[in-house]
């Protein structure tokens, strides 16, 4: 709250949630908040942190830029809100944003970093290493996935200069495949059982080919063979007629 309030503070502590590169997450209670470094190494989610540093804005919100922080113990990690899509779109998603949350929707795209999914009509960037299948072949499986997460919610850059808070996308930071849980459905199984019928197919014509080659190539042998010993044969009834012709 302090350095919502733009005061210079000291000191906040809590529960990291998520961290990667020189970035990290805390929570504490109801209130969440992104820590960044400017070097060194960042803590690990379920660390109990107690970090100072000074307020920083980052796309038209407050987050705190660390100058040291240290671990106080450990401790499980919240448990994740269940927020609508208009809990994070409205008024700018007070209240959501950084906080570890679970949302469920259909994946619909890979991406470099992770895949994109549909939240009941509101696109949501999920970012997670080394996805499972399911989640690798979404273009085609488009299965339905509950993920838990942090959310970073990314605000139309007017907010900077005193205009209405708004929402422009939503990204969804996880830390490993165990927080994926596929949510199997018609429209899933369907797909997923398309897509062993083409790959039977494909395998299936890839054996015919094969076989169709190594017959070619018995055929090609056995008519090379055939011609070889058809002009063997012709060269020495040749040589035979002359010898007639000569003892004659």
């Amino acid at each position: 709250r302090e350095l919502v309030r733009g005061d210079r503070v000291s000191e906040v502590s809590g529960v990291v949630t998520y961290s990667e590169d020189l970035r990290f997450f805390v929570q504490s209670g109801g209130e969440a908040l992104k820590l960044v470094l400017d070097r060194g190494v960042v803590p690990k989610p379920g660390d109990v942190v107690e970090a100072s540093g000074y307020p920083s804005l980052e796309g038209g919100r407050v987050v705190m830029v660390v100058k040291k922080w240290k671990t106080a113990g450990t401790s499980p990690l919240p448990e994740p809100l269940t927020p609508s899509p208009a809990d994070l779109t409205d008024n700018g998603g007070h209240g959501a944003n950084w906080m570890r949350i679970e949302l469920e929707g259909r994946a619909f795209e890979s991406t470099e970093n992770g895949f994109a999914m549909d939240v009941d009509g509101l696109p949501v960037s999920v970012m997670v290493k080394d996805p499972p299948f399911f989640i690798r072949e979404c273009g085609q499986l488009r299965p339905q996935v509950k993920v838990t997460g942090v959310v970073e919610l990314i605000l139309d850059q007017g907010v900077l200069f005193g205009r209405d808070e708004y929402v422009m996308g939503i990204k969804l930071s996880v830390n490993s495949a165990d927080d994926l849980v596929l949510e199997p459905d018609l429209v899933y199984l369907m797909n997923l059982k398309d897509m062993k019928v083409r790959v039977a197919v494909y395998a299936t014509v890839g054996v015919l080919s094969v076989g169709l080659l190594v017959f070619l190539a018995i055929i090609f042998r056995q008519r090379r063979r055939h011609f070889r010993t058809a002009t063997l044969m012709a060269e020495r009834k040749r040589m035979a007629d002359d010898i007639h012709d000569t003892i004659e």
